[in-house]
């Protein structure tokens, strides 16, 4: 009876261990799930705080009687100082450490010009000459030209999506200019022309700084780049000097929307998105930037597209998304 009794106990506890070990599992899963949501919403949030970023800087252009050398000074050094002075009270020496080495400094100093600098001032320099939707538009075509920059560095042929990813840009970007007509420009030459830089811009945004980033995280990076940007803006534009510039409530939102929302709570969430569910899965799903921007620009600025431009969105949009969907799948597999 004894035996009997002692297996019975023992077969009680097997059980009750499987149990507990099955809902250990499924609390697990239900957890993973939820955080990946939580990744998803992130990225998706960042996409939007960027795309209304670029509608705040369409306001206080139309509104303000601001322009891209006022918005772009300012923003680069109140975001630039956040972050450092943020990064100082996490932890003080890392802040310093790029300028120790000389080859990490000249990186640093050639992303905030030609990376973060120019791609900020190119950008809102095209919002102000067309309006925000148009703008993120033509900048999302940097990710085509980062393919062809890959494939002239590899020495390789594009594969069949990357083939049909640039198509897709280059037919979008055409339609937005001309509406199909050779002859014409539906966009003037100085939207057309800064929207193409912040495509390249990004570009050179995107591939110049992965070393650093590697080495250095993406904040401290992105950080110094503001604010060096900032520095050298100010000197050249001297914003304190531009008149015309209306300051009321209206441009106090405005600024918030593009430093806080667009820029410190845009990259938090994106950052924080792609240690949840990785780079490829966020860098997809921020892709809402241009779809939210032209939200944005009809719904708030009023606005209006043609069909045709719609067309030319979509297109140029796709292209971003055949990249991210077979980039991301080929890294998963």
């Amino acid at each position: 009876m004894t035996l009997i009794r002692g297996n019975t106990e023992k077969n009680i506890k097997y059980i009750t261990d499987d149990k507990q070990t099955a809902a250990g599992t499924e609390i697990s899963e239900i957890k993973g799930r939820q955080l990946k949501t939580t990744g998803i919403a992130m990225a998706l949030a960042a996409g939007i705080c960027w795309g209304f970023s670029g509608a705040c800087g369409q306001f206080m252009f139309d509104n303000k009687g601001m322009n891209s050398n006022w918005l772009v000074s300012v923003r680069l050094i109140c975001a630039g100082t956040a972050i450092l002075v943020y990064l100082l009270i996490k932890n003080p020496r890392a802040v310093i450490e790029p300028w120790k080495d000389k080859r990490d400094a000249a990186d640093f100093i050639v992303f905030s010009v030609f990376g973060m600098t120019l791609c900020q001032y190119s950008y809102f320099m095209a919002i102000q000459h067309s309006n925000a939707g148009v703008a993120t538009v033509l900048q999302y075509m940097g990710p085509a030209l980062i393919l062809v920059y890959v494939c002239l560095r590899t020495k390789r042929r594009p594969k069949l999506y990357e083939t049909a990813a640039l198509i897709l840009s280059l037919g979008g970007t055409f339609i937005l200019a001309t509406h199909g007509d050779i002859a014409s420009m539906a966009l003037s030459k100085e939207a057309l022309f800064w929207g193409i830089m912040a495509a390249v811009t990004l570009a050179v945004y995107s591939v110049h700084p992965e070393r650093i980033v590697n080495k250095y995280g993406s904040l401290l990076p992105i950080g110094w780049a503001m604010f060096i940007g900032g520095i050298i803006m100010n000197i050249i534009f001297k914003p304190w000097n531009i008149e015309g510039v209306i300051v009321d409530g209206g441009t106090l939102l405005g600024l918030a929307g593009v430093i806080l929302l667009g820029t410190i709570l845009g990259f938090s969430l994106y950052l924080k998105g792609v240690q949840i569910i990785g780079a490829a899965d966020a860098a997809m799903i921020s892709c809402i930037e241009p779809v939210s921007a032209v939200a944005f620009s009809v719904l708030w600025l009023g606005e209006r597209f043609m069909l045709i431009d719609i067309l030319g969105m979509v297109l140029t949009i796709g292209a971003v998304f055949v990249i991210s969907f077979f980039k991301g799948r080929s890294i998963k597999e």
